[in-house]
C-alpha cells in the first residue's frame, strides 16, 4: 500500500533534494520525497516530526553483546571492583547455574574504577570457586577469569605468551586472571554458547533494541557462533533488521577451502569483508604506539598483533574472495602498517576499511583519502577516551586522536558505528561526540575536529551504507531506494549541544517498508510497541 507521511521535516541524505516536507512509499520502495500523488490511499499527519534514513552501525560486536551484557553478568554499571562482585553473586544466583558451568558476562571498565590495578582471579574466587568464571572488558581486548577457568585452560607460570597477547602475572610470574588480547582465546576457545533457544531469544531482544533506537542495520564483527545465528535468522526471515557480517581474519583458510565470497546472501544478510585485527586498545593500553606510552617507565610501546609480510599477506587473500579488508587499528604505528598495506592493494573496486583509526599520523588523511579507504570510526568511545588520552598519549600527541574533521576535509569516506557493548548501542551519542567532542565538564576537546550535526548524521546513515557498498540501494532518500527510515520526535539539525541530541527520541522505524518499532503509547501508526 502506498503511504505518505506529510507535514514532517525529511532530511533525505540525497545531494539532488537534501531536504522535503514529504515521504512517500509503496511497498518496501520510497516513491518521492517532497511530492505526494493524488492515488495515495494513506496519508499520515507527523506533526512537525522529522523522517531520516535508517542508521546503520558499522562497527559492533552485536551477539556478544546480547549474550554476555543482555542475558550474562552485565558489568557496564559497576562502579568499581567491590560493586563488579556484587554484581556477579547476584546475577549467578538468579541464572542459577551448576557447579562446573561457566559463568560469563562482560562491561567492566576498571578506567572508571578508583583503582589504577586490573582485577585478579583471587577477587572472583572470594565470590565462585565452583564453577570457571569468564568475564570481558568494556573494550574486549581484556579478560577477567577466576583460578577455575585459569585451570580449565591449563595456563599456569610455565604458559608462554602467545604472538600477539599477553598473560598478565604477578611478581612471581604467575597468572594474575587478566589475559590480553590473542591470550583471551586461550579461554574463550572452552566457553560453549548458550543453548540455542537462549541465544536466539537473547539477539532478537537485541534487536528489538537496535530498532528502538534507530538503527536498520549492524555490521558484525563477530565468529562462528554468531555467523551461525544471524545466517539462521536471515534464512528464516526472522531477523528485523540487515545484517553485514565480517569473518575473522583466523577463518579466512575455511573461507578459501569452501569458496565463501563477499557479497554472498542477500538484503537482510550478508558477508563483508576479513576483519583482520593488528592491535589492542587504548583502554587496556594495547594500542601499537610509533613512540612508548607516556604512562610507562619502560619503553612499552602496546601490542603488534602481525607483521608487515603477515598483514599484506592477509589483505592479498581477503582481495581474492572479493572481501574487503576490514582492519582493526587504533595507535598511530598500528594506521601506518594498515595504511601502507593497503596502499599495496590493487582493488579499487574493493571498499577497504580501517576500523577505529583513533590516532592518525599528519599524512594519514590524505593517504586514506587518496586510496580511498573508509574510515570506520566510533566518537561515542570519547566519552570515556578524553582523560586516557592525556594519561597515557600525552596532549601533544593525544591532539592527533580521533580526527573525524580532518579525516572529512580530505575526503576519506566516514562509516559511523557504536563497537557496542564497548560503548553504548545508541548511536545518538556517537552524532553528540562526532559533532560537539564535550568531555565530562561540557567544555569542547579539540573542537577543530567537530564534523557538525548533519555530517554525524550522514556518517551514520549514508557513510554506513557506503561503507558497505549498499548505497544504491540504502542510506538516503531517493526515489528508487528502499524504505529504510527512521521517525525523530523533533529536528535535531539545529540543536546547539551534545545534551540537547542525546535527547531526541526515536518515534518510529521502518525497515523495508515495514513498521518494526514505535514508541509506546504513541498512536500514529496503530497500537504502540515499546
Amino acid at each position: 500500500m502506498r503511504i505518505a507521511f506529510e507535514n514532517c521535516i525529511v532530511y533525505t541524505m540525497d545531494p539532488s533534494r537534501p531536504v522535503a516536507d514529504s515521504l512517500t512509499i509503496d511497498g518496501d520502495a520510497i516513491v518521492a520525497a517532497g511530492e505526494v500523488a493524488h492515488s495515495t490511499r494513506e496519508r499520515i499527519d507527523l506533526g512537525g516530526r522529522t523522517i531520516l534514513p535508517g542508521m546503520i552501525d558499522s562497527h559492533t560486536h552485536f551477539v556478544e553483546y546480547c549474550v554476555n551484557v543482555l542475558s550474562g553478568v552485565d558489568l557496564r554499571r559497576a562502579e568499581g571492583m567491590e560493586h563488579a562482585l556484587e554484581l556477579l553473586a547476584s546475577t549467578v544466583d538468579i541464572e542459577n547455574t551448576g557447579p562446573g558451568k561457566w559463568v560469563r558476562g562482560g562491561g567492566w571498565d576498571k578506567n572508571r574504577w578508583s583503582t589504577d590495578r586490573f582485577p585478579g582471579r583471587r577477587d572472583i574466587d572470594g565470590v565462585i570457586e565452583d564453577r570457571p568464571v569468564a568475564l570481558m572488558s568494556r573494550d574486549c581486548h581484556a579478560l577477567w577469569v577466576n583460578s577455575r577457568a585459569l585451570e580449565a585452560a591449563g595456563i599456569s607460570a610455565q604458559t608462554p605468551d602467545p604472538a600477539g597477547g599477553e598473560i598478565a602475572r604477578d611478581g612471581r610470574g604467575d597468572p594474575t586472571g587478566i589475559l590480553l588480547d590473542t591470550a583471551m582465546n586461550m579461554v574463550l576457545d572452552l566457553v560453549p554458547p548458550p543453548p540455542a533457544d537462549r541465544l536466539g531469544k537473547a539477539v532478537e531482544t537485541g534487536m528489538l533494541e537496535a530498532a528502538s533506537l534507530g538503527l536498520t542495520g549492524v555490521v558484525s564483527c563477530e565468529g562462528a557462533t554468531a555467523f551461525r545465528v544471524l545466517g539462521r535468522m536471515g534464512r528464516e526471515k526472522t531477523m528485523p533488521l540487515r545484517i553485514w557480517m565480517t569473518i575473522p581474519s583466523e577463518s579466512l583458510e575455511a573461507a578459501e577451502r569452501i569458496g565463501l565470497m563477499g557479497g554472498m546472501g542477500d538484503d537482510r544478510f550478508e558477508v563483508l569483508g576479513v576483519k583482520i585485527m593488528l592491535d589492542g586498545s587504548l583502554g587496556s593500553q594495547t594500542a601499537y604506539m610509533d613512540r612508548p606510552y607516556s604512562s610507562s617507565s619502560d619503553g612499552y610501546r602496546g601490542l603488534s598483533l602481525l607483521s608487515r609480510d603477515e598483514l599484506r599477506d592477509l589483505v592479498r587473500r581477503a582481495a581474492a574472495l572479493d572481501m574487503p579488508p576490514v582492519i582493526h587499528a587504533i595507535g598511530d604505528a598500528a594506521c601506518e602498517l594498515a595504511i601502507s598495506s593497503l596502499e599495496r592493494l590493487d582493488r579499487g573496486d574493493l571498499r577497504a576499511r580501517i576500523e577505529h583509526a583513533q590516532l592518525l599520523r599528519d599524512d594519514h588523511p590524505a593517504r586514506m583519502a587518496a586510496r580511498g579507504i573508509i574510515a570506520s570510526m566510533q566518537p561515542a568511545h570519547l566519552a570515556d577516551d578524553i582523560p586516557l588520552i592525556g594519561r597515557h598519549w600525552g596532549e601533544d600527541r593525544g591532539r592527533r586522536a580521533y580526527r573525524l574533521g580532518d579525516l572529512a576535509n580530505a575526503g576519506v569516506p566516514l562509516a559511523l558505528g557504536s563497537d557496542v557493548p564497548v560503548a553504548p548501542l545508541d548511536p545518538l551519542p556517537g552524532v553528540a561526540m562526532a559533532a560537539f567532542r564535550t568531555d565530562a565538564d561540557g567544555n569542547a576537546w579539540m573542537p577543530g575536529e567537530c564534523i557538525g550535526v548533519e555530517d554525524a548524521f550522514r556518517a551514520y546513515t549514508a557513510g554506513s551504507a557506503y561503507g558497505v557498498s549498499a548505497e544504491g540501494r540504502l542510506g538516503s532518500l531517493a526515489p528508487g531506494l528502499t524504505a529504510d527510515f527512521v521517525i525523530l520526535d523533533r529536528d535535531p539539525m539545529h540543536l546547539t549541544s551534545a545534551r540537547e541530541i542525546t535527547e531526541v527520541r526515536v518515534d518510529s522505524t521502518w525497515v523495508g517498508g515495514m513498521q518494526i518499532y514505535q514508541r509506546k503509547g504513541l498512536g500514529l501508526f496503530g497500537a504502540g510497541t515499546s
